[in-house]
């Protein structure tokens, strides 16, 4: 573990304790989680975001789904997708970057077109 991880985790460790919103906290430090491609602590994370009820975040749900996609795990970036009750296009936006980072770049054509964005705004 390098320096900039073990500081992450101690940063990400603080802010859960020392927040009195943890959302902000939470969603700022998802984006280098899933640049160092930490799944470990992404998943730990997530699971720390629907213990508490904050999976309905709109914010929290995006980075999650970019953080699963940096991560190259589709599969639970698809899952956490799915799962939004609201459709937002900033969700798509980061849904279809994750794909075709992934390599999905048919799948990502195909759920654009096939008309299952139901997100407000999205032409």
């Amino acid at each position: 573990m390098d320096s900039r991880h073990f500081s992450l985790i101690v940063y990400t460790t603080w802010c859960l304790g020392m927040a009195s919103s943890p959302i902000g906290s939470i969603s700022s430090v998802l984006p280098t989680i899933g640049n160092l491609e930490d799944l470990v602590l992404g998943i730990q994370i997530h699971g720390y975001v629907t213990k508490q009820g904050f999976d309905s975040d709109k914010r929290l749900v995006t980075a999650l789904i970019d953080m699963y996609g940096k991560c190259a795990c589709t599969l639970e970036m698809s899952q956490v997708f799915h799962e939004i009750n609201e459709m937002d296009i900033g969700a798509c936006n980061v849904f279809i970057t994750g794909l075709s980072r992934n390599g999905q770049v048919n799948d990502a054509l195909e759920w654009r077109y096939s008309g299952n964005s139901k997100a407000k705004g999205w032409n």
